[in-house]
């Protein structure tokens, strides 16, 4: 069972205090009050999420806008503004008046877009399918011709970039939750988009087969 963690992203706002300022006379050449102090808009290390629209060295005036937007990472949603804002407003217009702490909350995809039972998470991040379409059996079963037996396939998906993709193979005689024991020689399968098949024999006694799948 996956459980969802939340992940919280901070921005910190630093202001300096300073201005520049000229009185401005009567004559027909009048001088112009300019107010120069500036705020500074970092963003903090974070997982599964980013906040884009920051201006170039996160350098802006006093009382400029910042537009910012929630980005979550593939499998993972939007949930929440923490800090200056509150709300889902996107994208998020944050007036610089002040020093400020801007965060957004992430939290895994629970929806079930395709409808197959997997979710947008376990498919995306997980699985490595495609959680807008229905998928074919992430096991297939297929008689093997002239003989009693039958072949277990299965795509082992690669995995993105600094992860591994493990797949493992387990039996069960009866679904039980302490009954599952790994089929020898199909243990820790690092997926690289190659398809595992396993020839079984046919057996009387019932027994039952499961993919399990998880990220390193």
């Amino acid at each position: 069972m996956q459980h969802s963690r939340i992940f919280t992203l901070v921005a910190l706002l630093l202001c300096p205090i300073g201005s520049l300022s000229a009185d401005t006379g009567n004559s027909a050449s009048s001088n112009v009050t300019v107010d120069t102090r500036s705020c500074t808009l970092t963003t903090s290390t974070f997982s599964h999420g980013s906040i884009t629209g920051i201006e170039t060295n996160g350098k802006y005036l006093l009382g400029d806008t910042a537009t910012l937007t929630a980005v979550p990472s593939t499998g993972y949603v939007f949930t929440t503004w923490t800090g200056a804002a509150t709300g889902t407003t996107q994208p998020l217009e944050l007036i610089m008046d002040t020093d400020k702490t801007i965060g957004a909350t992430f939290t895994q995809d629970l929806a079930d877009t395709d409808g197959d039972g997997l979710t947008n998470f376990d498919e995306s991040v997980i699985l490595g399918t495609d959680p807008n379409v229905f998928d074919s059996p992430l096991i297939t079963l297929a008689p093997v011709a002239g003989n009693a037996s039958f072949s277990l396939s299965f795509l082992a998906r690669n995995a993105s970039s600094g992860m591994t993709r493990k797949y493992d193979v387990q039996s069960s005689p009866d679904l039980s939750p302490d009954s599952w024991i790994a089929m020898p020689g199909y243990s820790n399968i690092a997926g690289s988009g190659q398809t595992v098949t396993l020839t079984l024999p046919v057996v009387p006694a019932q027994k039952f087969y499961r993919l399990c799948v998880r990220l390193e």
